[in-house]
């Protein structure tokens, strides 16, 4: 090195170390440790925000280069954290693993641009009001893991398919909890115009006193 050097890591943890003329004349060698990220992301350390190019979490101003696959997990899988994720483009493979978000937002959004494959083991959302456990905008498919979406007070929304969007439950466990012993006011599933919705794979438990909204033109497909 021959001036400071700034690093910044995928968390947005920041590592400078200001190298001065003794430092820069002596014989001594420098060297920065910097962790590798692995896909491994903690939801207790903020919001995610993946795009085809890389990752952003919570007060992060800049993106980390990333373009494998990611897990996204909890240190501590019993306490909820109000965390959300935006997958905003790209194609990408993420494992949800021991989730347990509580947000008053969607949970997860996937936008137009993107292609999300899901797999998982168990996982807890909390379902209030408006707010899905996953709201898509693009591409989403589910072939395996466990989701339990928890309504608030006899309210909650599973899955929000939008306008022009398609997903697949291929496979998956998928419960829509009753708060309380009251049923869902909403739905398991809305489904908007020319949105597409496949099932072909999965179990389904739903406390909702209605499963399956289609709204307008929304395409439902179920196979054997």
């Amino acid at each position: 090195y021959t001036s400071s050097a700034d690093i910044t890591r995928w968390n947005g943890a920041e590592y400078e170390y200001a190298l001065t003329a003794e430092d820069v004349a002596s014989d001594e060698c420098w060297y920065v440790w910097v962790p590798v990220f692995d896909g491994t992301v903690y939801m207790e350390d903020g919001s995610v925000t993946i795009t085809e190019t890389g990752i952003t979490q919570g007060s992060m101003t800049a993106e980390y280069a990333f373009t494998g696959d990611y897990i996204l997990t909890q240190r501590d899988s019993a306490t909820a954290v109000d965390s959300t994720i935006i997958v905003e483009s790209g194609t990408h493979d993420v494992a949800l693993n021991g989730l347990n978000l509580n947000s008053e937002s969607d949970k997860i959004t996937v936008l137009n641009s993107a292609t999300v494959i899901f797999t998982g083991s168990e996982n807890t959302f909390y379902s209030t009001g408006v707010y899905y456990f996953i709201n898509n905008y693009g591409n989403t498919i589910f072939t395996d893991g466990k989701y339990t979406i928890i309504g608030d007070e006899g309210k909650g929304r599973g899955i929000g398919n939008q306008e022009n969007a398609f997903m697949t439950l291929s496979g998956g466990s998928y419960e829509l909890g009753i708060y309380n012993g009251i049923a869902a006011q909403s739905c398991f599933c809305s489904i908007f115009n020319d949105g597409t919705l496949n099932i072909d794979g999965g179990t389904f438990v739903c406390g909702s006193q209605r499963t399956i909204l289609n709204n307008k033109t929304g395409i439902l497909k179920i196979s054997d």
